[in-house]
């Protein structure tokens, strides 16, 4: 998928959600960011809430503001259409941080968390992200 396009989803990703106290950050990720997209890619997407029950309004907003079609949930994860399927994975902040405490613990934890770190934190890009969430991860 080329730059410009998910430039302007996160863009209007970020307008429809920036101005909730209750979203943290929103975080361009997966294989768009890691230059590893083919034509058949999906546009993944993270939002991270103050609370987890936050984040069923992340969903109500969007399905109002966000001006792609919703296709409902894959998987648990809100999808929306742009010609690609774009995923807006919605996740609170002490999920996260559980995630990160977690990563070296065990090997079985390391062996479990490894992917899901790596997708959402490692290989993202911070389209709002005002209190540096990421750059502290």
């Amino acid at each position: 998928m080329n730059a410009p396009r998910t430039a302007r989803i996160g863009r209007r990703l970020a307008t429809a959600l920036s101005s909730q106290t209750w979203v943290l950050a929103v975080l361009n990720n997966g294989s768009t960011v890691a230059g590893t997209d083919q034509r058949q890619s999906d546009v993944d997407f993270t939002v991270i809430v103050r609370r987890a029950a936050d984040r069923a309004k992340v969903l109500r907003l969007l399905r109002r503001r966000f001006p792609y079609r919703y296709l409902g949930l894959d998987h648990g994860v809100p999808s929306f259409s742009d010609r690609r399927k774009i995923g807006v994975t919605i996740i609170d902040r002490a999920t996260v941080e559980r995630w990160l405490r977690l990563l070296y613990r065990t090997p079985a934890d390391f062996l479990e968390l490894e992917g899901t770190v790596q997708h959402k934190i490692v290989e993202a890009v911070a389209i709002f992200d005002p209190q540096c969430l990421l750059e502290r991860y």
